[in-house]
């Protein structure tokens, strides 16, 4: 084997490792961009995100949120299954829908709060719309995802349902042997 052709295999097997590194660089940077701009963390417990006004969730309740926009066959099917679901489980959950269309709040059914303020729109910052949110009884955002379907709202209310269970605060049932 000659000099010139033990550099270049040397340097082919240098240029691979390093291009696997970067891909591997940047997948982590993607996941770190997801984790911090997936809407976790936002806390919805403040007036309005900053802004002044009403709080855009109830504190000590448990709050699936969604985040639509005009003109978006997605969101229409999505606004339907919140609605739905808010009609279907009126009192466990708190169930929010954040759009910056005012058509989106005509029609809002009883448990379903519709918030049509362009600027709390913009403010629940996601890299998807329709977005579904799960807040926490503490205001704070914990996990979000797309919405392309109405399942996904039936999803995302089974997997709030579960936190609003977990989280729920522990009630000692009568003691063993008591009342005798």
């Amino acid at each position: 084997m000659t000099p010139v052709t033990a550099g270049l295999i040397v340097l082919t097997v240098a240029v691979v490792l390093l291009g696997a590194a970067g891909a591997g660089l940047l997948r982590k940077v993607r996941e770190l961009e997801l984790a911090v701009y997936r809407g976790v963390g936002l806390n919805f417990a403040g007036p309005q995100l900053g802004q002044d006004g009403p709080r855009v969730t109830t504190p000590g309740r448990v709050a699936v949120v969604a985040k639509l926009t005009r003109h978006c066959p997605d969101c229409v099917e999505v606004m339907q299954a919140m609605k739905a679901s808010a009609q279907e489980h009126p009192n466990t959950l708190e169930y929010i829908v954040v759009g910056d269309d005012p058509e989106l709040g005509r029609e809002s059914p009883a448990g379903l709060t519709v918030i049509t303020d362009a600027a709390v729109w913009r403010t629940v910052q996601v890299p998807f719309v329709p977005a579904l949110l799960i807040v926490n009884q503490h205001g704070i955002a914990v996990d979000s995802m797309p919405a392309g379907s109405g399942q996904a709202v039936a999803d995302i209310v089974e997997r709030a349902m579960r936190l609003r269970v977990a989280d729920a605060p522990h009630q000692p049932g009568p003691k063993v042997g008591a009342g005798r």
